[in-house]
């Protein structure tokens, strides 16, 4: 084959090819748009997931630190006066040595609602925590051991529709 030969096959198959026909370039943007929109789909979905488990995980490590300072609160009372034992309540009211009146522990109301607030033996509001996070404070006094508290809290962010609700259950023994 010489070059004229190539130049005339060249010249053919171009010529044959007759361009993209208005139907063919209006599939092409129907089927680019579908794979764009799964392409979104996936990727909101994803950052939907990501934000829910952020705020899960914030919960988790926010309870664990109510927890622990409502522990570390309670393992020092020296009398407990509610929840008696074998009942529950979203309030306990201990004391402690030195206290004239009882100090608090509560699920908050009115201003301080879905918030866990601390009370001194003045109640007077000491520390706050979950702040319209917490749906749920709950003390259940063991019946049979009177020291024994088991302390339930559930947090959920009420400012998001979807957000993630979070339970966390511990025990607490106490000095009365």
């Amino acid at each position: 084959m010489n070059e004229r030969d190539i130049m005339n096959l060249i010249s053919k198959t171009f010529k044959c090819q007759k361009g993209v026909s208005i139907f063919e370039l209006l599939m092409g943007i129907a089927i680019l748009g579908l794979v764009m929109s799964g392409i979104f789909t996936v990727l909101s979905g994803s950052l939907k997931a990501q934000q829910f488990n952020f705020d899960a995980a914030a919960n988790t490590q926010d309870q664990l630190q109510i927890l622990n300072s409502i522990g570390a609160e309670l393992k020092n009372a020296t009398s407990i006066d509610s929840p008696v034992p074998g009942t529950t309540s979203s309030t306990i009211l201990y004391q402690k040595s030195g206290d004239i009146n009882n100090r608090a522990i509560s699920l908050g109301k009115g201003s301080n609602a879905n918030t866990v607030i601390f009370t001194d033996d003045k109640g007077k509001i000491t520390n706050n925590y979950g702040i319209n996070r917490t749906q749920r404070l709950e003390f259940k006094r063991d019946s049979s051991l009177d020291q024994k508290i088991t302390i339930t809290l559930t947090m959920r962010n009420s400012a998001k529709v979807d957000a993630p609700s979070n339970t966390i259950s511990t025990i607490v023994y106490t000095l009365n």
